[in-house]
C-alpha cells in the first residue's frame, strides 16, 4: 500500500475503482501518449510502484519487470527488487469453440527457460480428454472428474508463446459440464 499506482490509460477509461482501494494507495494519474518509452522497464524508470496500462501497451516488450494482469484488459508493471526474478505472465486466457471441440487458449511471456506452471481443473461430472501443445512439444491426457492438476510446461524463454489445450466440447445441454479450468500458478 506505501507504493503508489501510476495509472495511464485512454481517455474514456473509468478510473474510480483505483481511488476506492483498501487499504488506501496514492494513485497518481498520467497521461498515455506521453510515454514514449518502448518497454514498461524503461517507463518505470527510478520510480517506485506500479505503472497500470493498457495489456496491448508493453506486451512482448515489458523488459526485465515483474508484471501483473487482469480483468479489464489492463497490465501492472514495477521495477524489480534486488535478487528478485521475473514471473512468467499470462495474458490471455480464452475459451474458443472449434467445431466438435473446445479450445483454451493462453498467451503467456517468461523471462527464463523455467517452465510454466498451469493449474488445469476438471469441474465436472465426467472424465475429459485434454491435448495441450506449446511452441516446444505437447502433451495428451485425460482428467478424472472433480480433479485438479498441476502441469510443469515448457514454453520458450523471452517471448510470447501461445499455449493451447483443447477437449471434446460438453454434450448438448450439459452447460459448463467438461470445460476445464485453467490458470497459472506460481
Amino acid at each position: 500500500p506505501a507504493e503508489p499506482l501510476r495509472l495511464a490509460f485512454p481517455i474514456d477509461r473509468a478510473l474510480a475503482s483505483f481511488f476506492r482501494l483498501s487499504p488506501p494507495r496514492q494513485v497518481v494519474l498520467e497521461r498515455l501518449s506521453e510515454i514514449k518509452a518502448g518497454t514498461a522497464e524503461a517507463a518505470l524508470g527510478s520510480s517506485a510502484g506500479w505503472l497500470v496500462v493498457p495489456l496491448e501497451q508493453f506486451m512482448g516488450c515489458e523488459g526485465r519487470v515483474m508484471g501483473r494482469t487482469g480483468l479489464f484488459d489492463l497490465a501492472a508493471y514495477r521495477t524489480l527488487r534486488a535478487g528478485e526474478r521475473p514471473q512468467p505472465l499470462l495474458y490471455r486466457n480464452r475459451l474458443i469453440e472449434t467445431g466438435e471441440t473446445l479450445r483454451r487458449e493462453l498467451l503467456v511471456r517468461t523471462w527464463s527457460d523455467a517452465p510454466v506452471r498451469l493449474e488445469l481443473v476438471n469441474v465436472s461430472d465426467a472424465a475429459v480428454r485434454f491435448v495441450l501443445r506449446t511452441p516446444t512439444g505437447g502433451v495428451t491426457d485425460v482428467m478424472l472428474p472433480g480433479t485438479r492438476r498441476v502441469l510443469e510446461v515448457p514454453v520458450p524463454a523471452d517471448i510470447l508463446s501461445l499455449v493451447t489445450i483443447d477437449f471434446t466440447k460438453p454434450a448438448h445441454g450439459a452447460m459448463n459440464q467438461g470445460i476445464l479450468m485453467v490458470r497459472l500458478v506460481p
